[in-house]
């Protein structure tokens, strides 16, 4: 990533501190990468070119005390901890829904399938891209999500045992079979080891399924760049869960895949609510449904 933005052939002591133009090129490439909001990025690829140029010294590629890559606690940039993913007030949500229905950026009809299902499940697009067909049990309408999988966010080792589970709405079920009925193979006994996956990559990628970006890059390409992403459907979907549909939010919380708080509760609540969330999903589909959503 980080040679992408330097140029892969440049020589690595061109780079060297001494070389005024080398440090620039290299906190140009740091920006880059941050591209004004990725600042974990921007530190841990910060951190690994400072170790890959002392290597490089050690190896006598640069001249000792040349590397050009400061770690001191001025180059380390810190998020703002009260920023959160921009979402819409429920008053503008039916024009979000006109717009993607309208889709006059012209996406991909998987990627628009994709931000419909997201809308309808609340599932982060780590998890809502990753999907198997195995994972769906269409006799008994439920998606079993296992807790390993990326996007839930899940601690490794501590609650990863723990599968999500995502009851199949009337909604839900439509889409789903819009997709299964896109990509026509569709289950994973098919010759193409892909097609275990509901979302199928579009292009050349370094991912076996959809890229996890590409919801928010639909909502972005739409016109909604700063006012919402993909993440921040999951805060409409709590906010008009509680105030407009009248749920718990334990439930709706539930289903955006959060545990039970607390250490106490998350040690002795095994319970699953999935009755009360198949409740809520139902109206939450149908509230969709009736401001704009067509599926």
């Amino acid at each position: 990533m980080v040679m992408d933005h330097i140029g892969g052939e440049t020589p690595v002591e061109e780079l060297e501190w001494s070389n005024g133009n080398g440090k620039l090129i290299v906190e140009s490439a740091l920006g880059k990468i941050a591209n004004g909001t990725k600042w974990d990025l921007e530190n841990r690829c910060r951190f690994l070119l400072h170790r890959t140029f002392k290597y490089a010294e050690g190896k006598g590629y640069i001249k000792r005390g040349e590397n050009p890559v400061e770690t001191n606690r001025d180059n380390i940039k810190i998020a703002d901890s009260t920023e959160h993913h921009p979402a819409l007030e429920w008053e503008k949500v039916p024009q979000l829904l006109k717009d993607i229905e309208f889709n006059r950026c012209n996406t991909h009809k998987q990627t628009v399938l994709a931000t419909k299902l997201q809308l309808l499940t609340s599932l982060r697009s780590g998890a809502l891209t990753r999907l198997e067909w195995d994972w769906i049990d269409f006799d008994n309408d439920l998606i079993t999500i296992a807790g390993t999988t990326s996007g839930l966010k899940r601690k490794k080792g501590k609650n990863d045992h723990i599968p999500h589970l995502v009851p199949i709405t009337h909604e839900i079920k439509k889409i789903l079979l819009q997709i299964k009925e896109f990509n026509f193979w569709g289950t994973s006994n098919s010759l193409s080891e892909l097609a275990k996956y509901v979302f199928l990559p579009i292009k050349k990628s370094r991912f076996p399924h959809l890229d996890p970006s590409a919801p928010n890059n639909y909502l972005r390409n739409l016109g909604y760049k700063n006012v919402q992403r993909a993440h921040g459907l999951r805060r409409v979907a709590l906010t008009a869960g509680i105030d407009l549909l009248k749920v718990e939010a334990d439930v709706v919380r539930r289903q955006l895949g959060h545990l039970p708080e607390g250490k106490v509760r998350q040690a002795y609540d095994r319970s699953t609510r999935i009755e009360e969330r198949r409740e809520y999903l139902e109206k939450w589909g149908g509230l969709l449904v009736e401001n704009g959503l067509v599926v």
